[in-house]
């Protein structure tokens, strides 16, 4: 999640005033016709104990099943859907919602990844202990149909890098 200025404060709005403000996270998350994934990667962020956020959707133009579903998921501010012609690139949808965002930080969720409850907590916890780092990431595990990881998980034979990682990570 990149990191732009310094954070406001985390609490979760008390007034409607204050529920006007812009969320700390924006999750950005594209997707074409993932209807049998998209109710549990939404589900994980709506689970998530950090709740100062919002969930951009960039719909690349889904069949019809899809985009009914989404439909009941667009419930500004907190929730948006953003309609797109369908063009094949994933990083189009992504960069559509980008610029839609209020975040502060935006976190990148695949409409067929789910996030453990307590995943945005501790990344914002981890940067706002370490102002200097503007971005983080996370590991992840494979799992199969059945929620169960795969034996040969990539996250597993990778290490944990720190301090100045750019060039790590693009090898």
């Amino acid at each position: 999640m990149p990191l732009a200025a310094k954070p406001p404060d985390c609490t979760v709005p008390s007034t409607q005033a204050e529920s006007l403000r812009m969320p700390l996270v924006s999750v950005i998350m594209p997707t074409f016709n993932r209807l049998q994934f998209l109710a549990p990667a939404v589900d994980s962020v709506r689970a998530q104990t950090y709740t100062d956020w919002e969930l951009i959707i960039a719909d690349d133009g889904s069949d019809a099943a899809s985009r009914a579903y989404l439909q009941t998921l667009h419930a500004p501010p907190r929730v948006r859907v953003i309609w797109l012609a369908h063009s094949g690139r994933p990083a189009m949808a992504r960069n559509a919602a980008l610029r839609e965002a209020h975040g502060e930080y935006v976190a990148f969720l695949d409409s067929d990844d789910i996030w453990l409850p307590r995943k945005l907590e501790r990344q914002i916890g981890s940067l706002r202990r370490h102002p200097q780092r503007e971005w983080s990431y996370t590991a992840f595990a494979v799992v199969d149909a059945a929620d169960q990881p795969k034996r040969a998980s990539p996250a597993r034979n990778r290490p944990v890098v720190s301090g100045w990682i750019t060039e790590k990570m693009l090898e």
